[in-house]
Parts: C-alpha cells; sequence; structure tokens
C-alpha cells in the first residue's frame, strides 16, 4: 500500500489495517513487481454521520480523519511521523528571533474543482478557521493578532461578508501575502509547537477554496458539488445519514497517486451484529473504525478504549 492509499485509513483498528496490507491494496501501480487488484475500491461502515468535514471547525475523531483525504495543510507528517511540505514547495524558513515563518507554496497545486491554489487560500483558511473558534482554533493562538480575532461574534453570510472585506475584526495582523505563492507568519512569541499545530489532520491548518465555501458557508461541506479541497479524494455522492462516496481526484498534484480509485461507506449502521455479518460475507472490506473500535472483533476487545468513548 502506498502512503496516499494508506491516507484514508491510516487510524483504523492494527487489525483492520493489517489485512488491508497483506491484502487488499498492493503497492504503486509503478513500483516494480507489484499486482494490484483489478478492484480498487473500499467498502465499510460506520457509525453515525459526520458531524462536520469543515476544516476550521471539525472536532469529532472520524470527521478529522475522513476530511484530511479531501484538504491539505502548509505542511504534513510523513509515515514516520516526520514535519515536511505539503502544500508549501519546502519547510519554512524562520528569522533568527524565531518569530517569523515565511512559506513558499507550490505552484502545480489545484483543487478538486480546477481552482488554483494561492497563498489568498491559506489567509482566507487561516483567518476563517480562528474567526469561527472551532475546537482546535487555538492551533492558530501563536499568531499576531488572534486575540482579536478569536473575538469575533459574527457568523455564516455575516462573517463571509467580513472575511471578503479583510475587515480588521477578522483579520489575523500577523499573516500577510507578500504574491501568490509566498506566506509570512509572525507569531507573538517563540512557538515551537506552531508547525506540528498546522500540521493536525483534518484541522484548522488545513486549506479551503473561498470560491466554494461562500456558496453555502455553514454546509459547504456536505455536498459533492461543493465539498472542495486540494486532497488526493473528493466527495462524490451522499445521503445525509444513510451513505457517502469518495473517488480519486484525477490527475491530483500530489504523490504517489492514489491506489484506491473509490470508498464508500455506509452510515449509521447502529447494529453491530449486522455489519459483522456482512463484513464476513464480503460485504465489507474491513470493520473496526467509524465508532465500531469498541466492538470486540475476534478474540480482541478493546475495554479500555470503550471506557473513553473511542
Amino acid at each position: 500500500m502506498t502512503p496516499t492509499s494508506l491516507r484514508l485509513v491510516k487510524v483504523l483498528g492494527a487489525g483492520a489495517i493489517s489485512s488491508l496490507v497483506l491484502g487488499a491494496c498492493g503497492g504503486s501501480s509503478s513500483a516494480p513487481g507489484v499486482t494490484l487488484a483489478a478492484n480498487q475500491s473500499l467498502t465499510f461502515p460506520i457509525l453515525s454521520d459526520f458531524g462536520t468535514l469543515d476544516p476550521a471547525i471539525a472536532d469529532a475523531e472520524t470527521d478529522t480523519e475522513i476530511s484530511q483525504n479531501m484538504f491539505d495543510g502548509l505542511v504534513k507528517f510523513d509515515q514516520n511521523l516526520n514535519l515536511v511540505p505539503d502544500l508549501a514547495s519546502a519547510m519554512p524558513t524562520v528569522s533568527s528571533d524565531g518569530l517569523t515563518y515565511t512559506f513558499t507554496l507550490r505552484h502545480d497545486v489545484t483543487f478538486s474543482n480546477g481552482d488554483k491554489f494561492t497563498s489568498a487560500d491559506v489567509l482566507y483558511s487561516w483567518n476563517r478557521a480562528a474567526a469561527m473558534q472551532g475546537a482546535y482554533a487555538t492551533n492558530l493562538a501563536g499568531i499576531v493578532g488572534y486575540g482579536t480575532v478569536s473575538g469575533n461574534t459574527a457568523s455564516g453570510a455575516a462573517l463571509e461578508a467580513l472575511l471578503e472585506k479583510k475587515d480588521p475584526s477578522v483579520t489575523l495582523t500577523g499573516l500577510t501575502a507578500p504574491d501568490p505563492y509566498t506566506v509570512v507568519v509572525k507569531l507573538s512569541n517563540q512557538a515551537g509547537w506552531f508547525l506540528t499545530a498546522i500540521a493536525l489532520g483534518g484541522s484548522t491548518g488545513f486549506i479551503v477554496d473561498q470560491n466554494a465555501v461562500k456558496q453555502d458557508f455553514d454546509n459547504w461541506w456536505a455536498s459533492p458539488a461543493t465539498a472542495i479541497g486540494t486532497g488526493p479524494f473528493k466527495m462524490t455522492a451522499r445521503t445525509p445519514k444513510q451513505s457517502v462516496d469518495f473517488a480519486a481526484v484525477p490527475n491530483w498534484w500530489g504523490s504517489p497517486k492514489p491506489t484506491l480509485t473509490s470508498v464508500h461507506l455506509d452510515v449509521s449502521v447502529n447494529d453491530a451484529s449486522t455489519a459483522i455479518t456482512k463484513y464476513e460475507q464480503g460485504g465489507y472490506d474491513i470493520y473496526g473504525y467509524g465508532g465500531y473500535s469498541c466492538y470486540p472483533y475476534g478474540i480482541y476487545a478493546r475495554p479500555s478504549y470503550c471506557e473513553f468513548g473511542y
């Protein structure tokens, strides 16, 4: 399995990952001696529908794990948990006093609808996330001006209007874009945690497309027409509380390319025995994710995790 094909399921239970690595996806299509299965689709159940896939306010584990396949940040963690560039073309340069981070962005990135990615998208996404004050908003708290923006009370269309006119109440003064492919971040104090914070998958450091978001500020993420990101997968169909489908983005800008071609989630399969039976009969490829990790599988159970609601 390539890093990209693993990305959608990288936090599944160990048993599910092991079987997937051994038998489902294979490796990169360009890897020597590797033969991929003819059917590169993945189907599995989740216990409840998404609360939101909006990186600005996503909080639930399942939501952030799914959304990080649709959206990217300037930096990310690699398979060994090292910080590496993602939408940035290199790791940022940092001033001698540790207060200014300068990111140079990739020129070849597009959103799944074809929109070009530029520094304006970073400013919009981070200002919006700071103003919306979701669970992970404080990941941006080190940036100059966060105290002002965090006091914003506008929401929905009113907040979008403020963002579009770059109103000071929703603008991080320490976040600027000298040109379309440069982002400069000034911190109030040295913060060794800053890069780690903006790399947190599916949360406030991840980038959205203003053109898509402003069509339905609060619920843009819920429709395939507007659930637009730079990630390797895009939403292709969704029936609330029933199912959601994703597909690999054709000619995605990143590397390696996805080997999975499609993903289908059955939502709110509340009867565990029904889900397990379907898995045993070949109807699901994996089981034990999206709220099911508390259920015993085989001879294993995870009571300690269940006690904390994982």
